[in-house]
């Protein structure tokens, strides 16, 4: 009696356990469809940088270290930057006045 108790009991957690997870993972699947929704990417061309390193490097940083900035990359040969960015927390212009204010504020413009 006692061991037919246990099985039921196991079999019962079992099937509990294994319904909730698939609601989890809806759930998450939802969430992640939602974040991916409020990305988006642009190009902004920057006038200015004149190395490699001291400048398209250092606005890549600086962008890269924004909340809602999901990845940027500044190409100092084409003197572009992609910017994968949250839009619900910045816009293509709100990012261009801050690439702007990089240094001195006058050094880099963007097109």
């Amino acid at each position: 009696m006692n061991k037919l108790f246990c099985m039921i009991a196991t079999t019962v957690i079992l099937i509990g356990c294994k319904e909730e997870n698939k609601a989890t993972y809806s759930n998450s699947e939802s969430n992640v469809q939602k974040e991916l929704a409020k990305i988006e990417k642009t190009t902004l061309k920057i006038k200015g940088m004149t190395c490699a390193i001291g400048c398209a490097k250092t606005i890549e940083n600086k962008l890269n270290e924004l909340d809602g900035i999901q990845k940027a990359k500044v190409d100092f040969n084409t003197k572009l930057a992609t910017i994968e960015y949250d839009k619900t927390i910045h816009t293509k212009e709100s990012l261009a006045r801050f690439i702007e204010s990089v240094a001195d504020g006058k050094t880099y413009k963007v097109e």
